[in-house]
């Protein structure tokens, strides 16, 4: 970097994404500036990286918001709803099965896909990029690995799948979100307390996309979202089978523009499609969810979702939707 022709390149990357201005790098390149620009030379001492992390920090410096934050976070300020699929024990659902469920959820319009087993990351990944170029397109697929279970060789192989983006814990080893970019994947950081999220804000990364995990109770979630950094894309979560219906609506009534459905698919062909269809219908549509009580189970028939939706909440259900409403 000590030569003018290596100032050159970098001046003028810099100055595409912002970091100086356009006559700066035209001075530099046309051999007037024997120094670089002001914005920086202050950054002299840190050499620029090489790998997709360096390039990374550049971007962020510049503000700009990741693919897949752009996926999660509509402009139009629509609820996006992301399902997780993790297999309830073993067996269950085969590698067709998996196939099937990943197209039938892209024509869902599912924003995105969360799964902790990486064999069946590599299933859905499989599935999703043979949709390029149609319409839809490609959902993306995110690695879920359960807390401490990360590791660089994990990540890479995430990578090398295709996946979109890892999902990792603020006291997670910096070298494990290096190999995230170095593959190419977004972060997501997933917090549960107020020190987590400080710990992420602390390290000063910009647009950071932040799932909002289980171990928050309600409470303190809704403190969680109403604490997100401005530029921040904020992911609720809610669970199948405890009132996710009510409470994802009421999350998103408080503000929430991205909803993860955690276990809302587990490895059963019969009703994975059929309950994804019908949270999706149900947290994006502007009706009542109280009326919408029955769907269709796969052979056709009318299937009771009450305990699903949440008729009737019992007392700590109506406790935990109180704290997202005014």
């Amino acid at each position: 970097m000590g030569s003018i022709d290596g100032r050159c390149y970098v001046v003028a990357f810099a100055a595409l994404l912002g970091l100086c201005s356009t006559a700066d790098a035209f001075a530099v390149t046309q051999h007037r500036l024997p120094v670089l620009p002001a914005a920086l030379s202050r950054q002299r001492s840190v050499p620029l990286s090489r790998n997709a992390r360096g390039i990374g920090m550049l971007a962020a410096r510049a503000g700009k918001q990741s693919t897949l934050g752009k996926v999660l976070k509509k402009r139009t300020g629509a609820l996006t709803v992301s399902v997780e699929f993790e297999r309830d024990g073993e067996g269950g659902s085969s590698e067709n099965d998996l196939l099937v469920l990943s197209m039938r959820l892209r024509q869902m319009n599912v924003a995105a896909v969360f799964t902790p087993s990486l064999l069946d990351l590599k299933i859905f990944c499989k599935e999703q990029q043979k949709a390029k170029g149609d319409f839809p397109g490609p959902c993306p697929v995110i690695y879920y690995p359960p807390p401490s279970a990360a590791n660089a060789a994990q990540v890479e192989e995430a990578a090398g799948a295709g996946a979109a983006a890892i999902v990792l814990r603020p006291a997670t080893d910096l070298e494990v979100e290096e190999k995230a970019s170095e593959g190419k994947m977004d972060v997501i950081w997933e917090v549960s307390s107020q020190e987590e999220m400080g710990l992420v804000v602390a390290a000063g990364r910009t647009a950071p996309i932040i799932l909002i995990g289980t171990g928050a109770g309600e409470a303190e979630a809704a403190d969680l979202v109403a604490a997100l950094p401005a530029d921040a894309i904020g992911v609720a979560t809610v669970v199948r089978g405890q009132n996710e219906m009510e409470l994802g609506r009421d999350k998103h009534k408080a503000g929430v523009k991205a909803l993860l459905v955690r276990h809302a698919c587990v490895g059963n062909a019969d009703d994975d499609e059929g309950y994804a269809r019908f949270a999706i219908e149900t947290l994006t549509s502007k009706a009542n969810p109280k009326f919408q009580i029955t769907g269709l189970g796969a052979g056709g028939g009318e299937v009771d979702r009450r305990k699903s939706v949440g008729v009737a909440p019992s007392a700590s259900n109506q406790q935990n939707t109180h704290h997202w409403r005014s």
